[in-house]
Formats: C-alpha cells, structure tokens, sequence
C-alpha cells in the first residue's frame, strides 16, 4: 500500500526528505526505486505542498530533481536549490537543499527553476539568485559542479602544507540576472576571468605573514618565472608569506586597473586564505612595479612567397 493510503492523500503541505533520496538512489541503477518514493512524496502533498530535500547533489540525483520538478513535462511544479554554507571548510562536499514547490509553476517555455549559490557555493540573496527555463537544465548541472568542485579544494587548501602546489583554479565570475523572474543566465561564459594557483612555502623569515595575493603581470603569464609551478615558487620565496595566492588573468577578458581587480577578487581569494590566520587580517596584494601590466597585439600583413 501507498503512503497516501495510510496517510491520505493530499495531507501534508511539507515533506522534510533529509538523506534519503541519497541513500535509495546510490546508483543511477537504483533509479526506479527513487520515482517510486518520489511519485509518494507528491502523493501526500496537497496542491500548494512543498518537498525538501537535503543531497550532497550527485549528478544523476540532481539529474532526477530537475527533470521530475523543474523539467519541460513537471507539470506545476518549481524547484529551488540552496546551499548550506561552511566558512570552515570542515566538508569537502556542498550540501544541497532542494524545495520544490508545487502549484507554483512559472510562466512560459517551461517550468522556472532557482540557485541560490554562487559558483563557490555561497548562498545568494533571493532577488541575486539565477534562474533557468526548463531546456537550462544542463547549465544549471554546470553551475552546481563548479560550485562542488570549489567547496572541495577549499577544504583541501584549508590549512598550510609547505611545498605543496595547486594550479589551475578556474575563476569565472559568470554574469548573475538582476531580476529573478524575467532573466536568464548561463552558467557557462566562454572561460575564466582568472586563473590562480596556490603556494605553500617555508619562508625564511621566522615570524612570516599568513598569505598575500600575487598578480602576475598581464603579457608575461608565459614567462618561466609566472608560468611553473618552480617559477612561482621562487617568487615566493622573495616574499615573507607562508602561502602566495597567485592570479593569472586570462586572454580575452578585459581588466582595467588594480582596483578593479581587488574588487573582483575580494570575495574570492578569502576561500584560499589559511583557516588558521588570524580574522582580522587584511590580504595584501603585491604586483610587479605599480600596475597589473599590459598586453600588446602584433599584427603583420603581407602576402607569402
């Protein structure tokens, strides 16, 4: 028997799923398992009910919530996705609440869906949260993996290792709608803003500072000194910080000066600061001479021999 059967149908206006889901649908094989409890879930619902659901968010459970709650054939529902935050970075792994909330369909092609995290998973206020259209459903993936892959290598980077060296960490900072019901955003730009890489070193001054942000000038990212992770090191090691957050910024973006790219910054480099730093301290930012450097473009023209 269903639950509607014992319970009635249409009895609850919230059913609190924590783990659940998780734990019946371990495999993309078990999915038959999680329609049927989820076909009981929206049995017991009443027409304006709402389902919750606390996921770690793998991609055929996420797959599932958008396609049954926020897909093009979900009939009046809408989907939510939350963040539950961790400025300690105690858990390599984001926590995912999802609301889906039935009668409250949105308007258009298709049933509206909403994240309300950024890519590094902190939680947006509701009038910043990004939203997506039935046919989005795999931006919305894209923006959730890169939000997962951030809260990972925050934790791993959340104390100092010296000699470690981590590269390649993308920054996208991806366009976010200013209004919440009528925009909507891709989660994919055409690439990162910026790129950074993380050095952990043995200074040789006995008492160093806990971290700094390095700029690596515009038109020499592919010197030796900025483009390894050995050069990096060596620049680091001129410094008196235990840990260098180094910032490459990418071709094809344009940046106009050091106080724009502090400001974009900001938010960001706080989540490779050492867990162990004192609160009050203020991340300095060093760049070789006084400017973030320039790019020069050669063009030649001519006909071959």
């Amino acid at each position: 028997a269903g639950l509607a059967e014992g319970l009635g149908r249409g009895s609850f206006d919230v059913v609190l799923d924590k783990g659940t889901l998780d734990a019946i649908f371990s495999t993309p094989e078990s999915e038959c398992h999680a329609d049927m409890m989820m076909d009981e879930v929206e049995d017991v619902l009443s027409p304006n009910g709402r389902y919750m659901v606390v996921t770690l968010g793998q991609d055929f459970i996420l797959g599932k919530l958008l396609e049954r709650f926020g897909g093009s054939r979900s009939g009046d529902w809408r989907l939510s996705l939350h963040a539950v935050e961790d400025p300690e970075a105690a858990s390599p792994f984001l926590i995912i609440v999802g609301v889906a909330s039935r009668g409250q369909a949105g308007e258009g092609d298709g049933k509206r869906i909403s994240v309300h995290f950024d890519d590094a998973g902190r939680r947006l206020a509701d009038d910043k949260a990004r939203t997506f259209r039935a046919p989005d459903l795999a931006d919305v993936l894209s923006l959730v993996n890169m939000a997962q892959e951030r809260v990972a290598v925050k934790h791993e980077l959340r104390d100092i290792v010296p000699g470690r060296f981590k590269g390649e960490i993308h920054i996208w900072l991806a366009p976010r709608s200013t209004d919440a019901t009528s925009e909507i955003v891709s989660a994919a730009p055409d690439g990162p803003r910026y790129t950074l890489s993380i050095v952990d070193l043995v200074p040789q001054n006995p008492a160093p500072l806990p971290c700094a942000v390095f700029i690596i000038p515009q038109g020499r990212e592919h010197d030796w000194l900025f483009s390894t992770a050995d050069g990096l090191r060596q620049v680091g090691l001129s410094t008196d910080y235990r840990r260098l957050i180094c910032v490459r910024m990418n071709r094809g973006h344009v940046f106009r000066d050091m106080d724009e790219v502090k400001t974009e910054l900001g938010p960001v480099v706080i989540d490779f600061v050492p867990v162990d730093r004192d609160p009050a301290y203020m991340v300095p930012y060093l760049a070789v001479g006084d400017s973030i450097g320039a790019r020069s473009a050669v063009v030649a023209s001519g006909e071959l021999p």
